[in-house]
């Protein structure tokens, strides 16, 4: 009965273990990003990302479909051409202010700007 319990133990323990390197996987380093659904890379001022919700606690960034907004530094995202059978957002320009103004946002399924 306690070799089946120590090898339950081992078990839980070695799943832990697989999860705690999975979570290690996904830490962000300094403007490197990796998601499990949809890839994400950040470099200056260019973003690629695939299909998910993505949020980050340093700086907030958050995204939702087709919009991104980051509360230190406003950064505003003016173009960007998405490819559906890729699935990556291109942002061709890329402004950063740090007082407030007004962010332009594009949605996924119009190609109208949203005000």
């Amino acid at each position: 009965m306690a070799l089946v319990t120590k090898q339950r133990l081992g078990f839980y323990m070695q799943g832990i273990n697989n999860y705690m390197q999975v979570l290690d996987k996904n830490t962000k380093g300094l403007g490197n990003y990796t998601w499990g659904i949809g890839n994400c890379t950040k470099g200056l001022g260019n973003y690629t990302w695939g299909i998910g919700n993505c949020t980050k606690g340093l700086g907030n960034y958050i995204w939702g479909i087709g919009n991104c907004t980051k509360s230190l530094g406003k950064y505003n995202l003016l173009n960007y051409t998405f490819d559906k059978q890729v699935g990556i957002y291109e942002f061709d320009k890329y402004n950063k202010n740090i007082q407030e103004r007004k962010t332009n946002l594009y949605h996924f399924f119009f190609p109208t700007r949203l005000n």
